[in-house]
């Protein structure tokens, strides 16, 4: 049902209204290209960033590993990524195995709120 109120627009000001005066921000998971959360959001002034890569629209170890390698290029393309995922049996073998490597890959794992100061210069 998220990808259904993330298209509403009268459901995604309710969501604005109420995290502004909070100080949080809004991250858009994309799961629908008709959302309308991201503009929405900086509409209100809340901040935002948006899901990049969807690691497990299929649930297959390989499919999913090669969604991860899709995380790696679009990380080193723009200097972030954001992935995001579902706790599938595929997808926690993949990450199990992937996670060890970031640091020999020049990666580091980081809050959502890293990317959001980094994307918008806050840093």
């Amino acid at each position: 049902m998220g990808s259904r109120f993330t298209a509403s627009r009268p459901g995604m000001d309710l969501v604005m209204r109420q995290l502004k005066p909070r100080g949080l921000m809004f991250l858009d998971s994309r799961t629908t290209p008709q959302s309308v959360g991201e503009q929405a959001a900086q509409e209100f002034g809340v901040p935002s960033i948006v899901r990049h890569v969807f690691l497990d629209d299929e649930e297959t170890l390989e499919s999913v590993r090669r969604k991860l390698a899709e995380t790696e290029a679009v990380a080193r393309r723009q200097g972030f990524v954001v992935a995001i995922g579902h706790p599938h049996d595929a997808t926690l073998q993949a990450l199990a195995e992937w996670l060890p490597t970031l640091q020999g890959k020049g990666l580091a794992l980081a809050p959502s709120t890293a990317i959001l100061r980094k994307r918008n210069g806050w840093d």
